[in-house]
């Protein structure tokens, strides 16, 4: 961790030393601090993946090197002075987005990371907090992102130019704030009724259709035909299964129009998810005055043989299994007294129940440690994995134990 702080700073021109705390209790990464900045992790955030931690670390520390705790504060100022105008509590959360996009095109402006690998890294560190968003801390967000910004969020990782100058974007956002607040206070002449025209249909800055999220005042595209993909020959053969991520503009007569790939599967499986997408069918989105607007949407088509328990995947369309009980392994006096240190890897049911089935070897260490490791997650107990209506579904899925010696 300390590594992986120190070569980030250097690339973002921090000075300033940054501390990283692994607290408990706290389920998403966040950042505090103006002169002092740290960084607090979750408590569990040693066992990540190098490519998860990393990913996490640089986005923390992109909110250092922008200063976000001031903007931060400076919106805090201007809510309380304007508390009693609504903009005050709009326009926060627009600006919390904002950050956090910024940040993303921040340590993404480099050779040192590729986008669909850090999206992945953060969309695992976002599942894991609660599921009503973040807790309020007196500190920059950092990763905080409630469900319905998820998305929107990943399509501009994926998708997005990287040549927006950060900080003059904040300040100008905050000017619009600023105005926003102010504006409407002056005095204005009514209008009549009779002259307000229909809302034109919303478009993004380069005249493009805007991609949908929930806090764009638009009711949410809602499928009314969906025929089944047909299972490929090729795919079924090879045991292929996985989820094609495609992005359409639903016009406003609910039909797919210009459909493209954001995550294809080998096998036939992209090209059978496109064609059974195409004749897909939506009540369009409708804006405040009940009038059809085309937006652009994100599609997910899952392909799962029959009779097989899925792979649990952060695109899966299922809640991830949550640990409730590890019972930690007995270092083998054997492998401590050789010093063998490793970390063994599985992959096991998750039941509907929460427990542990089915566990298959995926790396294994000498001296006991398999053993060790293969006992102790046994005793393990999840909150299961879940789909849409809050069913339990019984999924595999990858288990670690690391072993280390104590220095």
């Amino acid at each position: 961790i300390a590594g992986l702080t120190a070569a980030w700073r250097r690339r973002l021109g921090i000075r300033r030393p940054v501390r990283v705390v692994l607290a408990e209790g706290h389920t998403t990464p966040f950042t505090m601090g103006l002169l002092r900045p740290a960084i607090v992790l979750p408590a569990g955030a040693a066992a990540w993946s190098p490519a998860r931690l990393e990913a996490v670390l640089a986005h923390e520390l992109g909110h250092v090197a922008r200063l976000d705790i001031l903007w931060l504060r400076l919106e805090n100022l201007a809510q309380t002075l304007f508390f009693f105008h609504p903009a005050a509590w709009i326009a926060p959360r627009r600006l919390g987005r904002l950050r956090e996009l910024l940040c993303d095109r921040l340590v993404l402006s480099g050779p040192w990371l590729d986008a669909e690998p850090y999206a992945r890294s953060l969309l695992e560190t976002l599942r894991a907090a609660p599921a009503g968003g973040p807790s309020l801390q007196p500190a920059a967000p950092a990763l905080a992102e409630t469900r319905e910004g998820l998305e929107m969020r990943l399509h501009a990782i994926t998708t997005s130019a990287r040549g927006l100058a950060p900080r003059l974007s904040v300040t100008l956002a905050v000017l619009a704030l600023l105005g926003g607040l102010l504006l409407p206070m002056a005095p204005a002449r009514a209008q009549p009724a009779s002259a307000a025209a229909p809302s034109p249909a919303p478009r993004a800055a380069d005249g493009n259709p805007i991609h949908w999220t929930r806090d764009r005042g638009l009711t949410e595209p809602r499928k009314i035909s969906a025929p089944a993909p047909v299972y490929p020959d090729e795919a079924r053969k090879q045991r292929i299964q996985g989820t094609v991520v495609l992005q359409a503009l639903i016009g406003t007569d609910g039909a797919i129009h210009d459909l493209k790939v954001l995550r294809p599967m080998p096998g036939g499986l992209t090209e059978a998810a496109e064609e059974a997408v195409r004749q897909w069918r939506f009540e369009p989105a409708r804006n405040a005055a009940g009038q059809a607007v085309p937006v652009r949407y994100t599609l997910t088509v899952r392909f799962v043989l029959s009779g097989e328990t899925p792979h649990f995947s952060p695109d899966s369309g299922l809640t991830e299994p949550r640990k409730i009980r590890a019972v930690a392994p007995v270092y083998p006096e054997k492998a401590r007294r050789q010093g063998i240190q490793g970390t063994v890897v599985f992959d096991a049911l998750i039941g509907t129940d929460g427990s542990v089935h089915d566990l298959k070897v995926l790396q294994s260490q000498p001296a006991g440690l398999t053993g060790a490791a293969e006992a102790a997650v046994r005793q393990w107990r999840f909150e299961p994995a879940r789909n849409a209506r809050s069913e339990p579904v019984a999924v595999r899925y990858k288990l670690t134990v690391r072993f280390r010696l104590a220095r």
